[in-house]
């Protein structure tokens, strides 16, 4: 078990998104939600209560011809961890390599900030239950 930095704010958002695009690293029964070797390029505050992460993929990686569940469940990772794990943070703007793009990979909208959805993770933990 680790523990997350206390107090809200940059430096907890920051290490709880490290921890989780690096998860594939600690545990082989766990997936990353973005391809290996995605970073937290950037961390920006916005207004009001929103955030903008801005990830940088590997040289190379494209993520488009992946699946709309695939897509989903990659975004929403991102946006309920931040969300949930950050009393002051409503919405998240995701960015790759520096640019807010229209989509990740032809299913989510992208252009407006994305609030949290735990839907998707009781989803997710009836998928995972069923495979």
């Amino acid at each position: 078990e680790i523990e997350a930095p206390a107090e809200d704010g940059e430096a907890r958002i920051r290490w709880i998104l490290e921890a989780l695009l690096t998860t594939a690293d600690r545990a082989d029964d766990l997936t990353a939600p973005m391809p290996p070797g995605t970073e937290l390029a950037g961390l920006y505050f916005l207004e009001p209560a929103s955030v903008a992460l801005d990830l940088r993929l590997p040289e190379g990686v494209q993520l488009g011809g992946v699946g709309s569940k695939y897509e989903i469940l990659s975004l929403y990772s991102l946006v309920n961890t931040v969300t949930l794990n950050d009393g002051e943070v409503d919405r998240v703007v995701v960015m790759v390599n520096g640019e807010q793009p229209a989509t990740l990979a032809g299913h989510l909208d992208l252009t407006r900030p994305l609030g949290a959805d735990v839907g998707w993770i009781a989803a997710a933990s009836r998928s995972a239950a069923n495979s």
